[in-house]
């Protein structure tokens, strides 16, 4: 398995919901280095996205909406056809998770950037949709590095994300989280220019980043 030497990760959120009044758009852009080439393919969000019952059905079996390897995610659903006719209502709901997730990916165009001595350097891009929540925040998460790479000591990670214009974040629900359930501390800028912020966080080893933000601006309405 390829060592992660960085992996930085520039995320921009486009507030449309100020215009669509349903969603906003996320867009990603992740530069990857390793000491090995990367031979997986990785499945990423689609522009379509999941919708909230979606998503909580796929959280509740311990599943996250970001990039996967295909065969992770698709190991143990062969017999969910066998799980539903023989009334295995557990396993028949935790593989529909799986390939409900799976009908949301698409497959991601990996990148080689190029080749430096023994690092490996690769590029991905994808966007995808997120609907307000019940109370009307808007909340995604990215998980950095991703599947099918590890990271050894000096190894990094960098997350930007640039939100919407006139939002608030919150910093109660917006964190980091380390391999041990440990938070990690973000930093947030305002960007007085464009009415803008940005939210950054950096690690040393497989941190979950979760954003959460509400619109301040009322609907545009001309």
């Amino acid at each position: 398995m390829p060592n992660i030497k960085m992996q930085e990760a520039t995320v921009v959120v486009h507030g449309g919901s100020r215009f669509n009044n349903s969603y906003d758009t996320v867009m990603v852009h992740t530069t990857i280095i390793t000491d090995a080439p990367l031979t997986d393919e990785y499945y990423v969000p689609s522009g379509s996205s999941l919708s909230n019952e979606a998503i909580a059905l796929i959280k509740k079996h311990g599943l996250e909406f970001r990039p996967y390897r295909e065969t992770d995610l698709l190991t143990g659903t062969e017999d969910v056809l066998a799980d539903a006719i023989s009334g295995n209502i557990v396993e028949t709901e935790k593989d529909v998770a799986k390939l409900l997730l799976r009908s949301s990916l698409l497959k991601g165009q990996l990148t080689q950037v190029t080749q430096a001595g023994s690092s490996y350097v690769y590029e991905l891009r994808y966007d995808y949709k997120i609907f307000p929540q019940a109370n009307g925040s808007y909340q995604f998460e990215i998980r950095l590095p991703f599947d099918g790479t590890r990271m050894l000591n000096g190894s990094s990670v960098q997350l930007t994300v640039i939100t919407p214009k006139g939002v608030t974040v919150n910093d109660v629900e917006t964190k980091g989280l380390d391999e041990n359930g440990l938070e990690i501390q973000e930093q947030i800028t305002q960007l007085t220019a464009t009415n803008r912020l940005a939210v950054s966080f950096h690690y040393q080893l497989d941190p979950l980043f979760i954003v959460n933000y509400t619109h301040t601006e009322p609907f545009f309405q001309g």
